[in-house]
């Protein structure tokens, strides 16, 4: 039997031991540099996924615009785990986007990963329920946050 110990990530190899000792509560050394790079790219995934829910809910119909969501969607499922355990702190809880999680996902979410929690564009916009803006602010407000915390950490 074969164990998996490090994934590519962002170009970036991660090992999955200093995730699970992070996960145990045992410090793990954190590239502050790498979590900044992953957070760069999250982000233009982000404003990919931010558009393409905003054109969608303008036009009141998600099936145009599913093939890219879709896309986005498995880039952002992709890099989430990896910014998700630090971004958690800098993020505005609401219980709709834990709602939205359980909906759609089984499990918890936060706002950012509320919004790509349904497989399909026109769920994101029927499970609105007048919270969409919000949560879509909630989640750039707290990548923003995250941003400028890795630069206080970073920057000399």
């Amino acid at each position: 039997m074969s164990f998996v110990r490090s994934i590519r990530l962002g170009g970036r190899e991660i090992n999955l031991k200093e995730t699970v000792l992070e996960a145990l509560g045992k410090p793990a050394p954190v590239d502050w540099q790498l979590q900044r790079q992953l957070l760069a790219e999250f982000y233009q995934d982000f404003e990919r996924l931010s558009d393409l829910i905003c054109d969608a809910a303008r036009c009141g119909n998600g099936e145009p615009f599913q093939a890219a969501y879709s896309e986005v969607r498995a880039d952002l499922m992709h890099q989430f785990p990896a910014i998700q355990p630090y971004l958690i702190a800098h993020i505005d809880c609401d219980p709709t986007d834990v709602e939205i999680g359980m909906q759609f996902a089984g499990r918890p979410t936060d706002a950012v990963e509320a919004l790509f929690a349904p497989e399909n564009l026109q769920d994101v916009i029927d499970s609105d329920g007048g919270g969409l803006m919000n949560r879509l602010i909630r989640a750039r407000s707290g990548l923003f946050r995250y941003g400028d915390h890795l630069r206080s950490l970073t920057d000399d």
